[in-house]
């Protein structure tokens, strides 16, 4: 495997560095500029192949960015490593690098640009720093190796059809620092099969869910207010809708292509009737637990479908009943 480390003679302007990686043959070639403070990589010979490191500092001035398309298209990548200096991603950075398999991203990174891993099929997976506050439009875009993704607490932002044609993605969980999921964030996601929305939710987008063929059950927090265009359209196994709040505004075809499904409220959700989408609906009725859980519900029968299956987060002795399981409260 061979590895680029970058060499530069002058930091003015744009800069061409070769790099001699094996007596043999393959030259390898780096762009960079700087501010005269600090260097952006903005490009590379699109033959590079292998493992690729990033410096820290160039000239004795750090490596603070990743230019706009500065490896795009770079298909024999196999590896990229960034510096710790490293705090933003440009927008297509990486795009296209279709033999990219693994990314290591330092904690001082804090935004993502648009569409940044686009294309990236043979990524099967990505640790995101708990410095990141933000992910770009289409970031993950068709990254059809990726199986799951677990954001950290910090993001506050996730850029429209972020990880839309991730057809591989079989889970996500989301932090409870957002708000609403984005237009077109997981369209076309055929393999995902689980999604927890955190109750800081309070909008739903258009197609946010669209295509999601193996989606089978959803809880919807009790905040969520809205629910856009087509949202769930063509989840055609989409069987078990909870809600944990009162009937949300919705837009068009929202459930449009859903086979069957019934749709389950508490009884404290106002605007519900019995029929809801030309689906039923029926009452969802957990128990609040008689002993020492704080935010938690008991499901009354653990295999009874009127009752959803959450997360557990413990098992209790209930006084006269013995071990109980108890799984996360969406608040009301």
């Amino acid at each position: 495997m061979k590895t680029i480390f970058a060499f530069p003679r002058n930091s003015k302007a744009w800069i061409l560095a070769l790099l001699l990686i094996y007596p043999s043959s393959l030259k390898a070639e780096l762009l960079y500029s700087t501010n005269g403070n600090s260097i952006t990589i903005t490009g590379s010979n699109p033959q590079a192949t292998g493992t690729l490191v990033i410096p820290d500092t160039i000239d004795n001035l750090p490596v603070t960015s990743i230019g706009d398309a500065a490896f795009q298209g770079c298909t024999e990548l196999t590896s990229v490593t960034l510096p710790s200096s490293i705090t933003s991603i440009g927008n297509y950075a990486f795009s296209g690098c279709s033999g990219l398999t693994s990314v290591t991203l330092p904690s001082s990174i804090t935004s993502i640009g648009l569409a940044a891993f686009s294309w990236c099929s043979g990524l099967t997976s990505v640790t995101l720093p708990s410095s990141l506050t933000s992910i770009g439009e289409g970031t993950f875009y068709g990254c059809t190796g990726l199986t799951s993704v677990t954001l950290p607490s910090s993001i506050t932002s996730i850029g429209t059809q972020a990880f839309s044609g991730c057809t591989g993605l079989t889970s996500v969980t989301l932090p409870s620092s957002l708000t609403s999921i984005a237009e077109g964030t997981f369209y076309g996601c055929t393999g995902l099969t689980s999604v927890t929305l955190p109750s800081s939710i309070t909008s739903i987008g258009t197609q946010a869910f669209q295509g999601c063929t193996e989606l089978t059950t959803i809880t919807i927090p009790g905040n969520v207010k809205s629910i856009g265009r087509s949202a769930f359209r063509e989840c055609r196994l989409l069987s078990w809708v909870y809600f944990g709040g009162n009937l949300p505004t919705l837009g068009t075809y929202v459930f449009e292509g859903v086979s069957y499904a019934t749709f389950y409220h508490l009884k404290t959700g106002a605007g519900w009737g019995p029929i809801f989408q030309g689906f039923p609906t029926a009452l969802w009725s957990p128990v609040e637990p008689s002993v020492g859980l704080v935010n938690t519900l008991e499901l009354q029968v653990t295999t009874d479908l009127t009752n959803p299956i959450w997360i557990p987060v413990a098992t209790n002795n209930v006084p006269q009943s013995g071990p109980r399981q108890f799984y996360r409260l969406i608040p009301r």
